[in-house]
């Protein structure tokens, strides 16, 4: 299954973008996301501000850029932790409610490291790197630099935005809206996610603060793309031939992840493609 970005925005020339992601490497959802964008002939995008495990995704973004010969596209780490939500309050929580199945930076990783600690990447670690600037001054910025031109596309947890709202209470008036991927309205899927509460999505309750301060704020626009959505959009053989017309140099790089993918659509993905590469 793919994301697919659709931000209604129609004007002359080329669509400009924030892209507020949680890219957790290749094959993840961000990353797929990420490179819809980066096809996309419509879109010009501005930057790209990293969310959840923060020092992680600083490095795999500038990493899949680099693969993709985009090295020209600002990288900025983002908020690592929920505004308000400390790891404390979490498991206090847990003994009244039960387990919480995501913790962000916090949750266990596959090898045991710490948040801020970037392990070797499957994919290669990136020789370039995210720039020191801080995210919600970065959008700040890039904002005020284009008014009434930038959208913002969030695809995670709402903190980086709503930490440059609280920065300029002003500035979500000037830019041209926001798309937001976030909320649930009972999707029609069998995943154990959603068994309990069809309501559930990570996005929205990991940083309820956060989701309060963007959703009260004065944008031109504002379009939600529910859980729904996301599970509704499949991934087509059209996009899978299209993939597999990148330079050698990428192919060689698709992931795992999309191959099993294709392959759970009875599509068909050459083996020879689905290799990773340093």
């Amino acid at each position: 299954m793919i994301c697919a970005l659709a931000s209604g925005v129609q004007a002359q020339g080329k669509s400009k973008i924030i892209f507020d992601e949680d890219t957790a490497g290749l094959g993840g959802t961000g990353t797929r996301s990420l490179l819809v964008l980066l096809q996309a002939p419509n879109v010009d995008l501005l930057g790209v501000t990293g969310d959840a495990r923060r020092d992680e995704e600083a490095a795999h973004s500038p990493r899949v850029l680099e693969l993709v010969g985009r090295t020209d596209i600002t990288v900025v780490p983002g908020v690592a932790f929920p505004l308000f939500r400390t790891k404390e309050w979490t498991l206090e929580r847990e003994k009244h409610y039960g387990s919480v199945r995501y913790l962000g930076a916090r949750s266990q990783r596959p090898n045991n490291h710490r948040p801020f600690e970037v392990p070797t990447l499957r994919e290669g670690n990136p020789t370039i790197n995210a720039t020191n600037e801080d995210s919600a001054q970065f959008l700040v910025r890039t904002v005020k630099a284009h008014p009434h031109q930038v959208t913002l596309y969030a695809r995670g947890p709402l903190r980086n935005i709503a930490l440059a709202i609280s920065l300029d209470p002003q500035i979500a008036e000037i830019t041209n809206g926001i798309v937001i991927k976030g909320t649930s309205i009972p999707p029609r899927t069998d995943s154990p996610e959603f068994a309990t509460d069809p309501r559930d999505e990570v996005n929205v309750w990991f940083d309820p603060e956060a989701t309060h301060i963007v959703l009260r704020a004065h944008w031109p626009s504002v379009q939600i793309t529910t859980t729904g959505v996301s599970l509704e959009t499949q991934f087509t053989q059209e996009m899978v031939d299209q993939l597999l017309k990148f330079s050698r140099r990428w192919r060689n790089t698709l992931p795992s992840m999309l191959i099993r993918d294709a392959a759970r659509c009875g599509m068909n993905w050459p083996q020879h493609h689905g290799s990773i590469q340093a």
